[in-house]
């Protein structure tokens, strides 16, 4: 058996779990964490050599499920426990606990599991293991799981109330928003007349609501949307679908583009050096100047510049 809204079905090595269940169903929900990802725990729970498996993974957004939720995976440490439990491995770190995205799947499998089996309750590693272990550390010390386990006991409830009064509930519709256009009402939404109708609370325009459901009542001509806070909190209540409006996010806005003109990249090429200043033709410390070979002949030049030099070179000794 698979639960509804997996994201995949991956089953383990037949040597790392146990077909059937002893003649036992599910009876508990036992929550583990692991600080692997998903496709670590396909190769764990697929090696023949592991004997181990669980029958969940819970990740940001999603779940998958390794073992038959009529199978018996080997999680718990403990043959009797594992008889009875589905086991969910929830992704997260050393503590136990890693996003509010990751706790919203754990939500979605507990409440998909409830819808399968009741009676189910919620139980923890470390309380059903034969030997010492500290999962799932914070998703029981800190309340994170046992917080999910009652958002999803609450959705069950709303959909037990919803089938005793006159409207119609239906949850497969697809995740949206909607705005509120005009100040209204939250109603309850089991009244059977309009004088008999329940305001719950008053809700001003603007106010944008996650959508979770949405209610046909047969007196009504128009729907009532569930929000997504009512059926987290167990409450049968509805807003009238014609003081609303589908919402959309706003795209964020890009930055200012600035109203000045580039200021241009410096040149890179070094800037040019202004010319060398002309030497002194006369006057104190000026050189003779070199003679030039008007033959053009380039041994004679040579011959010309070693005189110049040489003397050149008396003259300084000599103190001229």
């Amino acid at each position: 058996m698979k639960l509804p809204g997996i994201g995949g079905f991956y089953e383990a090595h037949s040597s790392n779990f146990t077909k059937g269940r002893e003649g036992n169903t599910p009876q508990k929900f036992v929550v583990h964490h692991t600080a692997a990802f998903e496709s670590t725990l396909r190769l764990l729970w697929q090696n023949p050599a592991r004997n181990g498996s669980s029958h969940l993974f819970i990740g940001q957004g999603y779940y998958e499920q390794y073992v038959s939720l009529l199978d018996t995976a080997w999680t718990n440490g403990n043959w009797q426990s594992n008889l009875r439990s589905i086991t969910a491995e929830v992704r997260g770190d050393w503590r136990g606990y890693r996003d509010q995205a990751t706790l919203d799947s754990l939500t979605e499998a507990m409440y998909q599991s409830l819808k399968l089996f009741p009676d189910l309750t919620l139980s923890y590693h470390m309380d059903e293991s034969t030997k010492t272990t500290l999962c799932p550390a914070d998703l029981k010390h800190k309340g994170y799981a046992l917080e999910c386990w009652n958002k999803a006991k609450n959705r069950i409830a709303v959909e037990a109330k919803a089938a005793t009064s006159p409207a119609t509930l239906r949850i497969d519709i697809p995740d949206k928003k909607v705005k509120i256009i005009r100040d209204t009402n939250l109603w309850d939404m089991s009244f059977t007349s309009f004088a008999g109708a329940r305001a719950i609370k008053a809700l001003p325009a603007g106010t944008i609501i996650d959508v979770a459901g949405i209610y046909d009542h047969p007196l009504s001509k128009s729907d009532y949307y569930l929000s997504n806070y009512s059926w987290n909190a167990g409450k049968n209540w509805g807003i009238n679908q014609a003081d609303c409006e589908d919402y959309i996010e706003p795209k964020p806005t890009p930055p200012p583009t600035s109203v000045f003109a580039p200021i241009p990249a410096p040149n890179t090429l070094p800037a040019p050096k202004p010319p060398l200043p002309e030497p002194p033709t006369e006057g104190a410390g000026t050189l003779p100047p070199i003679p030039v070979d008007l033959n053009g002949d380039k041994l004679n030049e040579i011959l010309v510049i070693v005189r110049w030099i040489k003397n050149l070179l008396a003259k300084i000794f000599k103190g001229e």
